[in-house]
């Protein structure tokens, strides 16, 4: 049986920092997704719905005591603030509890020394680095301590995605035959990703396969492969029209024009800009402010790939 340490965490990291210092962190934890994927970081934004409400604070001590691999608080004068304090309560618990895995690494952003965080302890120094520096330091951490990091340049080729296609598939299947469409579009939009990644990789070694509508089919050793990406996408797109779900909705249209710019080739005709503009006014209609980062995120992606078309 694993032990508490052993066992999987939802975060690889969390960070805790005062709202003074919402800028640097920012550029942190983006770095932090490009290397990890956000789905495996926390930065408080991204999950305002799970904090939302009464009992925000008992979820926040839930993703820093359980549900997270290593814990980044940003140390300075401001994070003796009460909602800082709050969150250092529970990491204090961690570095008791924990201690083993050294699942706590700061990062001080001046000379304020924090109570319960002792001058032997060690800690990051921002000494002026930038917040991608600071963020390549947490990742090396976490690399040596909890799990091997995928580097940004290695390529992925379609065989070494087969397997995991596989176990998509299963979960599918599973998630259909149990008609769970709160959960389903998202296993969706997961399963548009994979499909992109390796039939992009595939395609390496020669034409891109035409896939089937009915979610893919063995291949010639009888290993399932995906179909293509755009057939997760509409039926995810099916299911929150009928919901209606327009949260989910919103993630659709998110969802292709970031796959569709990344994987032009797999979208043929598919502008990027009007899908990202569809989701944007969901967005803003339903006050969906999760996605709000993320929207600029995509949004600059487009502006910076169509200003290099122009410049060229």
């Amino acid at each position: 049986m694993p032990t508490e340490s052993q066992m999987p965490r939802r975060f690889a990291i969390a960070v805790s920092f005062p709202g003074q210092h919402r800028r640097f962190v920012r550029n942190v934890v983006k770095r932090l997704a490009e290397v990890l994927d956000r789905d495996r970081v926390f930065y408080d934004k991204w999950y305002e719905t799970d904090l939302a409400g009464p009992n925000g604070d008992l979820e926040l001590r839930r993703v820093y005591r359980e549900q997270s691999d290593l814990v980044v608080p940003f140390f300075s004068e401001y994070y003796e603030k009460p909602w800082c304090g709050v969150e250092w309560d529970t990491i204090r618990t961690i570095l008791l509890k924990r201690r083993k895995d050294r699942a706590v690494v700061p990062v001080e952003m001046d000379g304020t020394r924090i109570e319960g965080w002792e001058e032997t302890d060690y800690a990051f120094r921002r000494k002026g680095r930038s917040g991608r520096q600071i963020a390549d330091l947490i990742l090396d951490v976490y690399e040596k301590r909890f799990a091997s990091v995928p580097k940004p340049e290695e390529t992925t080729p379609a065989s070494s995605l087969t397997e995991p296609a596989t176990h998509l598939r299963h979960s599918l299947d599973g998630l259909r035959k149990a008609s769970t469409l709160d959960h389903l579009p998202k296993a969706l939009l997961t399963a548009s990703l994979l499909a992109a990644v390796w039939h992009s990789a595939r395609a390496g070694a020669g034409p891109v396969p035409t896939g089937r509508p009915d979610g893919g089919d063995a291949n010639s050793n009888g290993r399932w492969e995906p179909a293509l990406p755009e057939t997760y996408l509409a039926e995810a797109q099916d299911i929150a029209e009928r919901g209606p779900m327009p949260l989910y909705l919103a993630d659709v249209h998110l969802h292709r024009a970031r796959l569709a710019h990344t994987f032009p080739h797999l979208w043929p005709g598919c502008d990027p800009q009007t899908e990202l503009t569809t989701a944007r006014k969901l967005i803003e209609k339903h006050h969906y402010g999760r996605r709000t980062e993320e929207l600029a995120d995509a949004q600059a992606a487009i502006d910076a790939q169509k200003n290099k078309r122009q410049a060229e």
